[in-house]
């Protein structure tokens, strides 16, 4: 039987005998009981096919390292043929079931009829691989995929009718209550898109109202504050100017008084009493008199 792993027909397997066969009828290259033997000029012997399938990369006898090639093989020896075709051999499907055990020369015979060879169900759709005597059982008996014999089929058909009626009625009600579905959804979706579109703009238009009002708010403030600022120095420079300008008229005013009579000394005091009454109030500073003359007032 062929092995898995290769690609070619090996001999038979020791367990497939019915006694143990001898080494000397066992194949130097699969170690299997030799299969349609042949042998070199040395008489080695060999399976033909493996026999074959070594010399494919090789021109020597793995016994004898002789030159050899497919023509120069020969048969085995009639008594060689002879003593293995009379083994008593289990059939190749001894695995699925069968019992029989055949000479080795008939065994291509049984095989080729044996009620446990492999066949594939011909119902459509199974492709299950049952024994050959129980195709018939399985193709009319067990398979999912058997044509059964209908005993009432005109009831059955008119039922099956209604039933594709009404899956097709179904469908029809379920296509148009999706489409009615989808529509609205749509609809939902334009009108969440407005909304947000809007709500966007309105918080786009706050955040720049916002921050225009705090930029104007800030430009004010630092105008108000450097105003403010300008204002007082310019208010402190008026007010050191007209501090100098009073003190020289009170200077005046003073040492007129000590040098002058009382006519033109009250003259004097009112004069530089009605200037240091405008001074006060143009320039937010007091003055008041002393023993010395007259001196600035901090308010």
């Amino acid at each position: 039987m062929a092995c898995s792993k290769y690609d070619y027909e090996l001999g038979y397997e020791d367990n497939r005998f019915e006694f143990v066969v001898s080494q000397r009828f066992h194949c130097p290259i699969c170690f299997l009981v030799l299969k349609d033997p042949v042998m070199c000029k040395n008489e080695h012997y060999y399976c033909s096919s493996c026999m074959k399938k070594h010399l494919e990369n090789s021109s020597f006898c793995p016994t004898c390292l002789e030159y050899l090639s497919v023509d120069t093989l020969r048969p085995a020896p009639r008594i060689v043929n002879d003593y293995i075709s009379e083994l008593n051999i289990h059939c190749d499907f001894y695995p699925r079931g069968c019992l029989e055990m055949v000479q080795v020369e008939n065994l291509k015979r049984h095989v080729a009829s044996c009620g446990f060879s492999p066949v594939q169900c011909s119902n459509d759709g199974c492709n299950v691989l049952v024994n050959a005597s129980d195709k018939l059982h399985h193709e009319t008996e067990v398979c999912d995929f058997r044509n059964l014999k209908c005993h009432d089929c005109g009831q059955v058909k008119h039922e099956v009718k209604e039933m594709k009626d009404q899956i097709k009625n179904e469908m029809k009600g379920m296509k148009e209550g999706m489409k009615e579905m989808i529509d609205q959804v749509l609809v939902h979706q334009d009108q969440m898109q407005d909304k947000i579109s809007k709500e966007v703009k309105e918080e786009v238009k706050n955040q720049m109202k916002n921050e225009m009002k705090g930029m104007i708010e800030n430009e004010m403030k630092g105008m108000k504050n450097e105003m403010k600022n300008e204002m007082k120095g310019m208010k402190e420079e008026i007010k050191g100017e007209m501090k100098e300008i009073v003190m020289n008229a009170v200077r005046d005013c003073n040492g007129g008084n000590k040098s002058s009579g009382t006519g033109k000394e009250k003259f004097n005091t009112k004069i530089t009493s009605d200037m240091l009454f405008r001074c006060k109030r143009k320039y937010l500073c007091s003055w008041r008199r002393t023993q010395a003359g007259w001196e600035m007032a901090e308010e």
